[in-house]
């Protein structure tokens, strides 16, 4: 499989609707040599990408709880329990 990194996002949606200028040569060399190449095309959905960003109360709740760790931590109260401590020494092992 070919991958070209300076493709556009433009160019890539082209080039899924069969615009490409390389599909007939390629093609071509697929039945001369008996294979078929592997191509892969990225195509962008708008409505998709903008689900995966978080909406301003995800940011807040984010917010907030950084700014109650860094209370804690200037304090000097953040305690951690002994077991969590442990377990942590053991799963690091096992890595």
């Amino acid at each position: 499989m070919r991958i070209d990194l300076n493709t556009r996002a433009t160019e890539g949606v082209g080039n899924a609707a069969g615009n490409s200028a390389a599909a007939p040569a390629a093609k071509a060399a697929g039945e001369v040599t008996g294979q078929r190449e592997d191509t892969a095309q990225f195509l962008f959905d708008r409505v998709k990408t903008q689900a995966l960003t978080p909406d301003s109360a995800q940011i807040e709740a984010g917010k907030l709880r950084v700014d109650a760790l860094r209370r804690v931590l200037a304090d000097g109260s953040y305690s951690v329990p002994p077991e969590l401590i442990a377990g942590a020494i053991v799963a690091e092992a096992r890595v």
